[in-house]
């Protein structure tokens, strides 16, 4: 069924606060619901109901475009699950404590949503104060960091980053030149001839950039035009603005030609390339900060 982009919270709203009539625990951040859950306050079955009911909450929430997290909700979900398996444990007949085991799963759905096992540890210390509950917790944050240090990103927030785009091992300058084309920044080409034969070749030069070589022996040349800096070193017309400085730094060149499928198409010169990487800069800070 679709439903117009306006209706989808309303709808959603409804949905979530049907499924809060039977499982209140589930409504807001579930900060609540989790200390209960920490406390062994639920039934078995009554815990598996308040487990699935947050998750299809969850969804419902930010799939229709409510404001919130996952952090709240992953940290019910860790507890609910630690809870859970101690349960299932103690069914083999060993006793495991299930206070602990839910505070180890907690803390393992932090770390990987954080990716900061020893922030997560002590934070998990500083809710509970049970030195006992130490070693699982100990134990499942390092669990959970390791495989998560298995994956491409080290936590979930990196990888909700890296959906945007947003890399910040390369600061925020380096991941917006990344994604950023250098298309505003390049200067046309205007044909000189359309094709000097190889005995023109020495004209062509003094008139002109020789910059594309057909097989057949014919040389496309651009006029100089105005800018008689002549590019040493081509780059491809979907090169990003990072890969262009990069290009610019290893060249040590003033320009650099610009192809498309190796036909020249335009040039970048190194002041205009800087201009539009210092405008990228400035364009953030104004969509950040609201400040011109």
């Amino acid at each position: 069924v679709r439903v117009p982009i306006w209706g989808r919270p309303a709808l959603a709203g409804a949905v979530i606060g049907s499924i809060g009539l039977w499982f209140p625990q589930v409504l807001g951040v579930g900060y609540q619901g989790t200390v209960e859950i920490l406390e062994l306050s639920y039934p078995t079955l009554f815990l598996c109901g308040v487990l699935l009911a947050k998750v299809v909450a969850m969804g419902l929430a930010l799939g229709s475009g409510f404001c919130g997290g996952v952090f709240g909700p992953a940290l019910l979900l860790g507890a609910g699950v630690g809870s859970l398996l101690a349960v299932a444990v103690q069914a083999l007949g060993w006793d495991l404590p299930g206070g602990a085991m839910a505070m180890a799963g907690m803390a393992a759905a932090a770390a990987a949503m954080l990716g900061a096992p020893i922030s997560t540890t002590v934070i998990a210390f500083e809710l509970t104060h049970n030195y006992a509950a130490m070693v699982p917790v100990m134990a499942a944050v390092a669990a959970a960091s390791l495989l998560m240090s298995m994956t491409k990103h080290p936590s979930f927030f990196r990888w909700q980053l890296a959906q945007r785009s947003v890399d910040i091992d390369h600061g925020r300058n380096q991941t917006l030149w990344r994604v950023s084309s250098i298309d505003s920044a390049v200067s046309p080409l205007v044909p000189w001839a359309q094709e000097c034969s190889p005995g023109q070749h020495e004209d062509c030069l003094t008139h002109a950039w020789v910059a594309y070589s057909q097989g057949d022996g014919a040389i496309h040349c651009f006029s100089r035009g105005e800018d008689e800096t002549v590019p040493t070193q081509a780059i491809e017309h979907d090169t990003s603005v990072y890969g262009a400085l990069h290009a610019l730094e290893l060249s040590q060149a003033l320009a650099l030609l610009v192809t498309d499928g190796g036909r020249p198409s335009g040039v970048l010169r190194r002041d205009r390339l800087w201009r539009e990487a210092a405008r990228l800069v400035g364009d953030a800070r104004v969509r950040e900060t609201g400040v011109n």
